[in-house]
């Protein structure tokens, strides 16, 4: 079962990308009440960063959903290989 072994995976990042939009969530809040501008600017930093590794953890999911997109359907494509 190729598919059943590659749902552990997905939900694991499905529950990454959870707690990173949390923290996003959470951060933005702190940033938006912080008054001393280096330690906005730090928090602003670290902000970054997990904006980054979401957008990276989210990148992986989609890549790992088409491949197994690809594996239902057979590994073909509509005509002009677009996606449906």
């Amino acid at each position: 079962m190729p598919m059943m072994s590659q749902m552990m995976p997905m939900m694991a990042a499905h529950a990454e990308a959870t707690k990173l939009a949390d923290q996003l969530v959470n951060g933005l809040t702190a940033i938006e009440n912080e008054k001393n501008a280096k330690e906005r600017d730090r928090k602003l930093a670290e902000h970054g960063q997990l904006l980054r590794q979401l957008q990276a953890n989210l990148k992986g999911q989609s890549e790992m959903m088409e491949h197994m997109h690809g594996m239902m359907m057979g590994g073909t494509m509509p005509a002009g290989g677009k996606k449906q």
